[in-house]
């Protein structure tokens, strides 16, 4: 017969035993099913993402609708879309699959200019192939007046902000027709010279200059970012060219991009505004993981938590945010340590395995807008070296004035700039020489007695 008290001690040990093995399978649970809490930059920035859902933006809507038809309002054809865009979205069951828009029917899209007359300003002969077709120019003008004119306008708008989610399938403007529309508005200038009104010219590509500058400033988005320093770009080609050949006079140096000008932190919040969305979006919809496979839900939140996913991505963007603060030299020490991005968290954290997996696999080179920036700064300090020269001709065969504090290399004081006289380009070196090439203005300058003024 067992005794009383030894069986109460097993009991009481078994529920002991009980009472351990709940509590470890708790602690496990907790450990690998809860998430983090947000950190507060990552959470301030999430927020910052987010906060123009709900507002208002007429140049947005411009932008959004700016193919509409020559008969319609691209403001209110854009409000269309993007109500139509914000429906479809609510509608969506699987958030990280493209969105299927009806859109803007093509038949009734305006024209979109094509041709060689469209050519870049940096490419080889663009600059004389316009100056020498002016009849050609002036008939893409006729032609295409209602594009130059809503590209005029689109600039004329102060509050610019994009109004859709930061998202993977998130539908773009229709970028190429500002492009387009930067390109009449350079026919237009060679236009007003050809009819020898050269302070008209000035006074419009000056113009451009400082409103797309303006443009700079308030972009929220790499998009907006980069499709506005590419139409500077031209815009500064098309300046230096015409002062290197004479057609203009009376042209004053270009101040340097300031700090807000070539700021990232509004793109850069975007794109990680893009990623946590991602990232919620998986948490939320698991079954990403499982097509071609089985794995059951509770598996998959177990090796994915979007807090820490969130958490760790962050390190990424700030640590770009931060090096897009620094002068060009500085960035270009930063870059030849070639320790300039933190490591995000190992694949080896059993309670984040796939969000380590999803960071890697997303993981992109946000270091190069930072390039793109600068060497448009370079491109500005160019420029003025060429406003700057009494006889652009003797420039380009290497008269470099020693003295003009422009000649020095942004991202390496101790190099000038050089010429490029088979190219017949200025540049200086730059970072991103495979890719994208040394920073450099093309310029076919007349000698003194070629020169139409000088």
């Amino acid at each position: 017969m067992i005794c009383p008290l030894k069986s109460m001690v097993s009991v009481l040990n078994n529920m002991k035993l009980a009472i351990l093995l709940t509590v470890f399978l708790v602690a496990l649970v907790a450990v690998v099913l809860i998430d983090d809490d947000l950190d507060s930059e990552p959470a301030e920035w999430a927020s910052l993402a987010m906060e123009n859902e709900g507002s208002e933006s007429d140049a947005f809507y411009f932008l959004f609708g700016i193919m509409a038809h020559e008969s319609e309002e691209p403001v209110a054809v854009g409000k269309d879309l993007l109500e139509d865009y914000r429906k479809q979205e609510e509608k969506l069951t699987v958030p990280y699959r493209p969105l299927e828009l009806d859109g803007y029917p093509e038949s009734k899209q305006l024209m979109l200019p094509k041709g060689d007359l469209y050519c870049r300003l940096a490419k080889d002969s663009c600059f004389e192939k316009l100056v020498g077709a002016v009849d050609l120019i002036t008939y893409e003008l006729e032609k295409h007046s209602v594009l130059l004119n809503r590209y005029q306008e689109f600039l004329s708008y102060d509050d610019f902000k994009t109004l859709t989610k930061p998202t993977l399938y998130e539908v773009l403007p229709r970028y190429e027709y500002l492009e387009k529309g930067n390109r009449l508005n350079g026919f237009l200038v060679i236009k007003n010279i050809s009819n020898g009104q050269e302070q008209a010219a000035v006074d419009r590509l000056y113009s451009d200059i400082f409103r797309v500058r303006q443009l700079l400033t308030k972009a929220d988005s790499f998009f907006v970012k980069l499709i506005s320093a590419s139409i500077l770009a031209n815009d500064l080609d098309l300046l230096a060219n015409l002062y290197a050949g004479g057609y203009i006079r009376n042209a004053s140096r270009l101040p340097e991009l300031t700090m807000d000008e070539r700021s990232l932190y509004r793109p850069l919040i975007r794109e990680f505004g893009m990623d946590v969305n991602l990232y919620k979006d998986i948490g939320a919809n698991p079954e990403v993981f499982r097509e071609g496979g089985d794995a059951p839900p509770w598996i998959v939140r177990a090796m994915f938590k979007p807090n820490m996913t969130i958490n760790s991505a962050f390190s990424i963007y700030y640590a770009v945010y931060r090096l897009s603060l620094k002068s060009p030299s500085e960035f270009r020490r930063e870059i030849a340590a070639q320790k300039v991005l933190p490591e995000t968290e190992t694949m080896f954290n059993v309670r984040n395995f796939l969000g380590a997996l999803v960071i890697r696999a997303g993981r992109r080179d946000l270091t190069k807008h930072i390039i793109s920036m600068h060497d448009l700064d370079c491109k500005i300090r160019l420029v003025n070296l060429v406003l700057a020269s009494d006889d652009v001709y003797w420039l380009l065969k290497g008269h470099i004035d020693g003295t003009d504090p422009e000649i020095r290399n942004p991202y390496n004081q101790e190099q000038t700039a050089y010429i490029d006289r088979e190219a017949k380009k200025l540049c200086f070196s730059g970072l991103d020489k495979h890719r994208k090439g040394n920073p450099c203005i093309r310029i076919n300058a007349k000698t003194g007695s070629e020169s139409k003024y000088r």
